[in-house]
């Protein structure tokens, strides 16, 4: 005899957990065995119809967590650089109108020739967050080696996420 166990969630339910805004939704759920006789039987397909033969079926109730919607925002980056012996000098600024609580990530790529001419790429990445709707500014060195002349500075993958941020955990970017 083969056993078949199965759960069938519905497109409601799942579109319940979506639109649902609290940290958790409540949620039922069948669960049913099925059982079948014929020698070398599969499975049967995944459908919502339950196949022919003996089955039981009993009814869970399970709290499924569920994480908070994000919403994300447009962030723009400006910055200035210079070269300083060893050191790359950037300067910059990032700006968010879609809302005032937020953070995110990015990278700065610094491009450099080296003392043999070969163009190379230094990556680092930074975060940033703030509570209010006031652009951060931010001063870095990014140390790029002796005897190498700096190409280019870039801001890449600059992400943003609205968030409301208690004012006692403040973090400003690159402190």
């Amino acid at each position: 005899m083969c056993v078949y166990l199965g759960a069938i969630a519905t497109r409601n339910m799942r579109r319940e957990l979506i639109n649902n805004h609290s940290q958790s939704a409540l949620v039922s759920i069948v669960i049913s065995a099925f059982a079948w006789t014929a020698a070398g039987a599969a499975p049967p397909q995944e459908t919502e119809q339950e196949p022919a033969g003996n089955h039981a079926s009993r009814k869970y109730t399970l709290k499924l967590e569920t994480t908070q919607h994000k919403q994300y925002c447009q962030a723009n980056a400006s910055i200035e650089y210079v070269q300083n012996d060893d050191v790359a000098n950037v300067s910059g600024e990032i700006k968010n109108e879609d809302c005032a609580a937020s953070g995110g990530e990015f990278t700065i790529n610094v491009r450099y020739r080296d003392s043999d001419g070969e163009l190379q790429d230094i990556n680092f990445a930074e975060i940033w967050q703030r509570e209010d709707d006031r652009p951060i500014a931010f001063e870095r060195e990014y140390l790029i080696g002796k005897n190498v002349d700096l190409i280019r500075v870039r801001t890449r993958k600059l992400n943003c996420t609205c968030a409301e941020i208690p004012g006692e955990n403040k973090h400003e970017v690159l402190n």
